[in-house]
């Protein structure tokens, strides 16, 4: 589970920290965390296709 997304005042899922979560395609920003969270959960499904990530609100 990864914990971390809010809602917006419509109630809309919102990203919580964008440099965090999503990360960077520019791998020279110096963004200590890269590409991202997110990425690196998708990239858990590359070796295990079973996985199911959940999203904590």
């Amino acid at each position: 589970m990864y914990g971390f997304t809010k809602l917006s005042e419509s109630g809309e899922i919102q990203v919580f920290d964008p440099d965090l979560d999503q990360g960077d395609t520019d791998w020279e920003s110096g963004l200590p965390w890269g590409e991202g969270m997110y990425r690196r959960i998708e990239h858990l499904r590359d070796v295990n296709t079973d996985l199911k990530a959940l999203i904590s609100i």
